[in-house]
């Protein structure tokens, strides 16, 4: 019997060698690629610290506050919850936004002393509605009578 390479290799990937070793043909190690949304990369960010932003306990301080707050928002990506016309519009930038807003919240129940501020977080309770706390407060500090007249006596 002559024994050349291609019958070696031939017999071995025969169902006899195979049976015969009791082993079974082995499967590629084929590894799914992971695919990292944006609200992934979001939670992985960098550590996000609601006592990082300031206290909003006097009405007269808006523009100081707001200029703070957009800074600090900007650092950690949640400018949109601060943009009244950001309405998302894919899967995963509706999950990102779903999670900025649960932090934004989360940041409002905390840092917004003022009556105002705190009847707006209570307001969006059952929401959770980070985008229109803010939007509230933007309009009730900036066009109100109140906060013209506040202003003008402040020049």
């Amino acid at each position: 019997m002559d024994i050349t390479n291609d019958s070696v290799q031939e017999y071995r990937s025969s169902g006899e060698f195979l049976t015969y070793n009791h082993r079974t043909i082995p499967q590629p190690l084929v590894q799914k690629p992971s695919r990292c949304t944006p609200a992934d990369n979001f939670d992985r960010s960098i550590k996000r610290d609601p006592l990082s932003f300031p206290t909003f306990s006097n009405d007269k301080q808006w523009k100081n506050y707001n200029r703070i707050l957009e800074a600090i928002c900007r650092t950690y990506g949640l400018q949109n919850v601060l943009n009244h016309k950001y309405c998302p519009q894919t899967v995963d930038e509706k999950d990102l936004f779903d999670r900025q807003q649960a932090f934004m919240y989360q940041v409002f129940t905390t840092i917004l002393l003022t009556d105002k501020g705190k009847q707006f977080v209570r307001e969006h309770q059952a929401t959770f509605d980070a985008q229109r706390i803010y939007n509230q407060l933007a309009t009730a500090y900036t066009k109100s009578v109140k906060a013209d007249a506040t202003a003008t006596g402040l020049l």
